[in-house]
């Protein structure tokens, strides 16, 4: 789950742009770029008090989500 974009590496980077932003990101192995609206409001835990967060390369910041 991105939980926030930055300007740091591209200044051009916009809230409209973030759907086709997955073309251009080297993201680890078992990751992957999607987008959706949700229904209702997120609620992130951490599993076992453990959250797994990366700065991508865009210095856009993820965290790991697993169901």
């Amino acid at each position: 789950m991105m939980q926030a974009y930055s300007h740091i590496v591209d200044d051009t980077l916009t809230v409209d742009a973030l759907s086709g932003l997955g073309d251009r990101l080297q993201l680890p192995t078992g990751w992957a770029y999607r987008t959706e609206i949700p229904e209702c409001a997120l609620v992130l835990r951490t599993a076992a008090g453990e959250a797994h967060i990366l700065q991508g390369e865009l210095e856009n910041t993820y965290m790991l989500l697993t169901r």
